[in-house]
């Protein structure tokens, strides 16, 4: 299975490792800039001013999400409920619950904001770090490093 998504709020679907794709909608919406599928049924995508949409049927239907920000958002990531959202001006979000809710990173970034583009979850000793980077900067946040700051 594999999705792809675009322009127009435009979703794909292959279920035939692409030998032919299925042309899904979700609306008139600002450009979708990533998709991830926790399972079969449950994914989320990304796109341009903050659009976050959520499938709990494998795409059939989309629900609209809320995130506070307007910010283009490039990239969403999971492993296991441990999940990082990232884009522009510095933004982060993350979640602990598998999606259920998200809350917004707090980093000491300096102005220029920069943007990020690609993130991933690392797990090793601690619950999941989060490594993201774009714009020439590469940074990790772990709520374990932010505990023991004075």
């Amino acid at each position: 299975h594999g999705w792809v998504v675009g322009d127009s709020g435009v979703v794909l679907f292959t279920g035939d490792g692409g030998k032919s794709f299925n042309v899904l909608r979700i609306g008139t919406y600002p450009p979708l800039y990533s998709v991830f599928f926790q399972t079969d049924e449950m994914g989320w995508v990304t796109g341009g001013g903050g659009s976050f949409f959520l499938t709990r049927d494998g795409g059939k239907t989309w629900e609209e999400q809320t995130l506070p920000t307007k910010a283009n958002l490039f990239k969403i990531t999971m492993s296991d409920d441990i999940g990082a959202i990232v884009g522009d001006l510095g933004t982060v979000f993350q979640t602990k619950d598998g999606g259920k809710n998200w809350s917004f990173v707090k980093l000491d970034l300096r102005l220029p904001l920069p943007w990020f583009l690609d993130a991933s979850i690392v797990k090793h000793n601690s619950p999941g770090e989060i490594v993201f980077g774009g714009q020439g900067l590469i940074r990790k946040y772990s709520e374990q490093e932010q505990e023991e700051k004075p």
